[in-house]
Formats: structure tokens, sequence, C-alpha cells
């Protein structure tokens, strides 16, 4: 007779599982924000699954205070509200540099004229121009490329290390950051268009004076296609400056959180 082979799963512990869920809100607010994974295009399981796989992760590396399995309910709800706010600051300084794309693809659209036709950005699933997207894709592309993913990684056991699990944090710092982050974004977004921005105003600058030099020209039937030319080139040819700028600004964003 073979004897029976019972087979015992180990059971968490308390402390283990008030950790588990503490490092799993911030991990879920830091990943709600980060380019490529909070995209509509990634489906909500996914998301999950790479959410808990990051916690399993990082719960070994982290130390769980003793006393955080003794909390009450409502301050456990109150820390886990604190790590959920710790986690958006992270993956704000993430996301933040694809707003900023985002926002100088815009204004590339208005002054182009790309804005009379709207399509639907994948990334967001909001309406937005054809620039814009292409920014924001862009954008996307060179944080996958640049091993982004190691960043979200480094930048979230990293946070654990400056403000551990149950820590208080000063309000008025994250006051600060969101000013600080704003500031950057519109600056940061106005760098990445710069070259096309200064040559669309100095083509506009030559039809103003063509158009008072030789009024009998239509000027308007002239300027738009040259814009878009101007455009298309510019971008094409300010391709291998992005993803230095991209990195740059990314670890600046990164050195105002920490």
């Amino acid at each position: 007779m073979l004897a029976a082979v019972s087979l015992q799963l180990p059971i968490p512990d308390p402390q283990q599982i008030v950790g588990f869920a503490l490092i799993l809100t911030r991990v879920g607010a830091v990943l709600s924000l980060t380019p490529v994974i909070s995209g509509k295009t990634i489906p909500l399981k996914l998301k999950a699954i790479i959410a808990i796989a990051l916690t399993l992760f990082t719960l070994p590396l982290i130390p769980v205070p003793a006393e955080l399995a003794a909390v009450p309910l409502p301050e456990l709800f109150i820390l886990m509200l604190r790590e959920a706010v710790i986690g958006l600051a992270i993956g704000l300084a993430l996301g933040a540099i694809v707003a900023a794309w985002s926002l100088g693809g815009a204004v590339i659209d208005i002054i182009t004229g790309f804005s009379y036709g709207g399509v639907i950005d994948p990334q967001y699933g909001n309406q937005s121009s054809i620039l814009q997207q292409l920014y924001v894709l862009l954008a996307g592309v060179i944080f996958i490329t640049v091993g982004g993913e190691q960043w979200l990684v480094s930048a979230t056991v990293g946070s654990f290390q400056k403000l551990p699990l149950g820590a208080a944090i000063n309000p008025a710092d994250f006051l600060e950051l969101a000013l600080a982050v704003i500031t950057t974004v519109f600056i940061t977004g106005l760098g990445v268009i710069a070259p096309l921005l200064i040559a669309l105003l100095v083509t506009d600058a030559a039809f103003g004076l063509i158009a008072r030099a030789a009024p009998q020209t239509q000027v308007m039937q002239l300027e738009f296609p040259a814009k878009i030319a101007v455009a298309l080139f510019l971008l094409v040819a300010t391709l291998p400056w992005m993803a230095p700028y991209f990195v740059r600004s990314s670890t600046h964003l990164l050195g105002l959180i920490f």
C-alpha cells in the first residue's frame, strides 16, 4: 500500500497579507499612469497580471513593519490611500512626458492645420489630431526602446527605500511636486517641437512678406502645403534627437520625485 501524500500550501501571516496589499496599491497606482501600460489598448486583466507580478517580485525586497499586522481596518484604508498617492506621483513623472509630447503635437497641428482632421487616439481612446497622435505613439515607442520598463521597476523599488511602508508624507511636498511637474510638462512640450515651431513661424513670416509685396498672389493656397511640407520634413529630421531628449526629460522628472 502506498502512503497517502498530503500537500500543504504555506499560509501567509497577517503581516505578509498587509504588506502585499500596500505594495500592490502603490504598484497599481504607478501602472495607472505609466506610458503604454496605462493605455486603453492594454486589457484590464493584463494590467492586473502585471501589477500582481511586479508586487510579488517586490515583496521579498521590501521590509514590512511588524506593527502593520495589527492595524485596524480604517487605518489600513488610510495607509492604502497614502500608498496610492505615492504611486500616482511616481507614475506622473513617467506619464507627464507623454502628456508633454501630446501637448507639443497639438500645438503643431493647430499651426499646420492638421487640427481640422480629428482621429481616435488608440493610446487613450479620445479624439486627437494627427501629429498629436503621432507624437504620443513616438513617445511610447521610445519609452519601450530605451528600457522604460526597467525605469518603472527601479523607480518603484527605490520608492520603498525613500518612503517605506507606513511612512508619513508631507502634503506640501506633493503640492510642490505637482507644480514642478506641470511646469516641466510645458517646457518639455515646447522643447520637443522647438525646431518645428521656429521653422513654421519663419514660414508664416515669409508668406506674410510675400502677401505684402505681391497682394495678387494666392498666399493661402500656397502657405498650407508649404507649412505641412516643412513640418513633416523637420519631424523626420529631428527623429534621432528625440530619444536622447526623452531620456533627459524622464530622468529630470524622476529626479523631482526622489
